[in-house]
């Protein structure tokens, strides 16, 4: 490695031919270091992108289950809103039950008068 002043007055650095080699071998170890790290990032976002779209069909699949879900408790928010209609009706089936179970005994006093 030399450095020589030239007639102009300016200095000028000159390398041998072992230091260009050197050098050479420092830049491709940069440049392959520098090619290496890129593709680490590419496979990252590669590994980014597929849990990603995971996570997009585990939402969808969430959000199906969901609606589903929606559906079956509107169904049966529906089914329970008929349920005071049906102890009514109940309630009067065993009244009239009742009576005719009355009835049925008068009926039988009445036959076992004649």
């Amino acid at each position: 490695m030399d450095l020589e002043q030239h007639a102009d007055g300016r200095m000028h650095f000159r390398l041998g031919k072992v230091e260009i080699w050197v050098a050479g071998l420092v830049a491709a170890a940069c440049i392959a270091s520098f090619a290496w790290i890129f593709n680490r990032v590419i496979a990252q976002q590669d590994t980014q992108q597929e849990a990603t779209s995971a996570v997009k069909e585990s939402i969808t699949e969430v959000s199906t289950q969901q609606k589903v879900l929606s559906t079956q408790l509107a169904n049966l928010s529906l089914q329970l809103s008929d349920v005071p209609d049906l102890r009514r009706q109940v309630t009067e089936l065993k009244v009239r039950s009742d009576r005719h179970e009355e009835d049925l005994k008068e009926l039988r006093q009445t036959r076992g008068l004649r």
